[in-house]
């Protein structure tokens, strides 16, 4: 199946899952809100750029455009009379891009990772495993991120539901080193977003925190109206921000 295919035929939930209150942030949340933010952010995790063209909507390049290509070539050698020969052939090899913290986050995926793939398609393409975390939320709904030692610590983090992920996180904990294709990152300030994605960003009421904002993106190209991404905003700049399917990307709990 394509990556096309995937986009377009994976079944979003029809109904969410139970819904709980998030656990609180960490003390990074803390430190920029206060203990207003500590009960209400919640399980958003964390992610993100690397030698991506950057496209009128964020999206991310063609994964299968990335895969290993080996292209072999064979020329022929300066004849003499009737007895032609020819070179070795000469093979180029293209190494694959990996998930790390260099990579950049679109509408559509992360890096070499696209939403609509399994764990284990998504382990693959990113070259470093992704793990379910445990206590999850619920049995359709759980977070991923990857393993320690893959050098991304807890900047990243993939909501899978019914085994297959559909939104992907970045910023609440961790280096602020992940960037959207465009370039806006943690910190970024409101101003920055709303430049950067010009006629764009519907802006809404943070649902936890006085005075925070949502920017939403809303993809230009209707063909990718299934698909957001939104920057929490609290006292003027860019706290978290995530990607991917519309409907559970804007969930205000995530998976809870």
């Amino acid at each position: 199946m394509t990556q096309a295919d995937t986009l377009t035929t994976l079944q979003l939930p029809r109904a969410r899952p139970p819904r709980r209150p998030r656990p609180p942030v960490t003390t990074v949340v803390a430190l920029v809100i206060g203990s207003i933010v500590l009960g209400a952010i919640g399980y958003r995790l964390v992610a993100g750029g690397g030698g991506r063209t950057v496209r009128t909507d964020d999206l991310g390049s063609n994964p299968q455009a990335e895969a290993p290509a080996t292209t072999a070539a064979t020329t022929p050698a300066t004849t003499k009379a009737s007895s032609p020969t020819t070179t070795p052939a000469t093979t180029v090899t293209t190494r694959p891009e990996r998930l790390t913290s260099e990579s950049r986050l679109s509408l559509d995926g992360i890096g070499p990772v696209r939403v609509g793939m399994t764990l284990a398609e998504a382990s693959a393409a990113g070259g470093v495993q992704l793990r379910l975390f445990e206590q999850p939320p619920g049995p359709e709904c759980r977070y991923a991120g990857p393993e320690r030692g893959s050098g991304l610590g807890d900047e990243l983090g993939f909501m899978v539901y019914e085994g297959r992920t559909v939104s992907i996180d970045i910023g609440i904990m961790g280096p602020d080193r992940i960037r959207t294709v465009s370039g806006i990152g943690k910190g970024a300030t409101e101003a920055e977003v709303l430049r950067t994605y010009a006629g764009r960003i519907r802006t809404e009421s943070h649902p936890y925190v006085p005075g925070g904002k949502w920017l939403i993106y809303m993809p230009s190209d209707a063909s990718y109206r299934h698909l957001t991404m939104v920057f929490e905003v609290v006292e003027g700049r860019v706290l978290t921000f995530r990607s991917g399917y519309l409907e559970p990307t804007l969930w205000t709990e995530g998976c809870s």
